[in-house]
């Protein structure tokens, strides 16, 4: 008896709470619904693949990335190396020549894996490669529009806490990165006749991009102070940077073995003309720092998260204003 009732009730729970008959009567809407379903999902797909390849811009663009991919790469020491990155699209915009070298500007490249960027600032050179020991850097000429097919090189220290660093150090050539901008870091005025540039580490990017780039009409006055704990880690960056010290506008100061300034205080002053707080001097001369936070702190000052913060160090000591300094 027990078994029985079990049985019925078992039966009856598990009948199907709709009738056959339902799906008989209603079974060509229930093929439309699910062919329709179908339909949706495809375009669905298709729609979010269309999307997501629009996203990607042939021409470099602030506000979406382009695709690139490591075309050459060559190692200075464990801890330095160039990147040549190639478009993977051809373009047509000469983004050097578009920019001139009124601007020192820079790049966000993304490490997909977590979606975060960093900046990095690239230079107008060539780079060819010989063998693994064997490499030459040429300058762009970018007056006459020489692109180099759109190439771009990076000159990156690997820091072993850097994300994106890091990732990079472990691309091989022919991997993809996708990068995005240009985002201008800094913009000359046309009134500036005179800049002193200090610069340490991989900082010097930002001076070599401004005056290896020849597309100035009126060339301006450089003195340039560089630190470096070995002139060894900038590679051919090196000899590059002697031959600009020839020229007529550029007077270049190299501090070696450390990037503190305090043991060569004396030496920075004299590099470092006293503001003499007229019109002339505030107009025409600029202060440009890029280097390490210790390095930046001791000439000019900490910068503030992302700001400029208040005016400290040997330019504030020698007169400089907040109007003719600035923070890379």
């Amino acid at each position: 008896m027990l078994l029985r009732s079990f049985t019925r009730l078992y039966t009856r729970s598990t009948k199907s709470p709709v009738s056959k008959s339902f799906f008989q009567r209603y079974r060509k809407q229930i093929k439309l619904g699910i062919a329709g379903t179908a339909v949706a999902t495809v375009l669905g797909f298709g729609y979010c693949e269309y999307v997501i390849h629009t996203t990607w811009t042939v021409e470099l663009d602030e506000d979406q990335f382009t695709r690139y991919k490591i075309s050459q790469r060559v190692d200075i020491d464990p801890h330095h190396y160039f990147l040549e990155a190639k478009p993977l699209s051809e373009q047509k915009i000469n983004i050097w020549k578009k920019l001139t070298s009124n601007k020192i500007w820079s790049l966000e490249v993304k490490q997909p894996e977590i979606m975060i960027v960093r900046n990095y600032t690239p230079l107008p050179l060539k780079l060819t490669v010989n063998n693994k020991d064997d490499y030459q850097l040429e300058p762009l000429d970018i007056k006459n529009n020489d692109t180099n097919g759109g190439k771009l090189l990076f000159y990156i220290k690997n820091y072993d806490n850097g994300e994106v660093g890091r990732w990079m150090r472990n691309l091989d050539v022919g991997s993809r990165i996708d990068l995005r901008g240009p985002f201008v870091e800094y913009e000359f005025k046309d009134d500036t006749k005179n800049v002193n540039m200090y610069t340490a580490g991989t900082g010097v990017v930002s001076a070599l991009q401004i005056l290896l780039n020849n597309t100035l009409e009126n060339p301006r006055t450089f003195t340039w102070v560089h630190t470096s704990h070995d002139m060894n880690e900038l590679g051919k960056l090196y000899p590059m940077m002697i031959n600009l010290n020839k020229t007529n506008d550029i007077s270049l100061r190299l501090f070696s073995d450390t990037y503190s300034i305090r043991d060569n205080i004396e030496e920075l002053m004299k590099l470092t003309p006293a503001n003499t707080q007229n019109l002339s001097f505030n107009k025409e001369f600029m202060a440009l720092v890029c280097g390490p936070d210790g390095f930046i702190k001791s000439l000019a000052g900490a910068k503030v998260d992302l700001r400029q913060g208040p005016l400290d160090g040997i330019l504030k000591h020698q007169g400089w204003t907040k109007d003719n300094v600035f923070k890379l």
